[in-house]
């Protein structure tokens, strides 16, 4: 019937709530431009745990519903190991931002760094379907089972700074600038994906 309540008239339908948690502290320091610098630094720590992730993945290789449509209850197996920290968890972020104005060349020197822990993951168990059937996703080749507690593991820290000079020169009533910048001045890599399937076929 219209606005009939289904969580409640067929409570064991779902076998646990989905949920998000954040807990989370931010500091901020701000020196306004004057005597030729600025500069901005942020800092915020936090913890996102839950049973409905925060991620996009594909389709079956996790647990969320960011996408409309979720996995998470067609199995009963994919509640297993399914609560923990979430795929968009970093721990800790770190953001410094500032410009020196250089007085002999009259140029402008500016930068920004970023550090930001890496993201989670864990392992998969990918069962086949004449093993495990998913009885409402009968389109999939297999069930991903949760080999570990969700978010068992991160993705290496990133690091991050890039750098901008900037001129200006006058010419009459025109003003023309320059600038250079360098992006990932560090040369770091980062890591932006990983094997968590395993695979009884491969």
């Amino acid at each position: 019937k219209e606005g009939e309540d289904y969580g409640a008239a067929c409570s064991d339908i779902v076998g646990f709530t989905p949920t998000r948690e954040y807990t989370g502290f931010d500091s901020r320091f701000n020196k306004r431009y004057s005597n030729r610098w600025q500069l901005q630094i942020s800092y915020v720590t936090g913890k996102a745990t839950g049973s409905d992730d925060n991620t996009w993945g594909e389709y079956g290789e996790n647990r969320t519903s960011s996408l409309g449509a979720s996995t998470k209850f067609s199995n009963p197996n994919y509640q297993i190991n399914a609560v923990g920290r979430l795929g968009h968890d970093p721990a800790h972020m770190l953001k410094i931002i500032g410009s020196y104005t250089i007085p002999v060349i009259d140029a402008n020197f500016g930068f920004y760094y970023s550090f930001m822990d890496g993201e989670r993951y864990n392992k998969n168990i990918m069962i086949p379907n004449d093993i495990d059937p998913d009885p409402v996703a009968a389109w999939s080749e297999a069930v991903y089972i949760y080999a570990e507690e969700k978010g068992s593991y991160k993705y290496p820290a990133r690091h991050n700074l890039d750098l901008r000079l900037e001129k200006f020169f006058v010419f009459g009533k025109y003003r023309v600038g320059a600038m250079v910048d360098l992006f990932n001045a560090l040369n770091s890599d980062t890591v932006t994906e990983v094997e968590t399937r395993v695979d009884p076929w491969s």
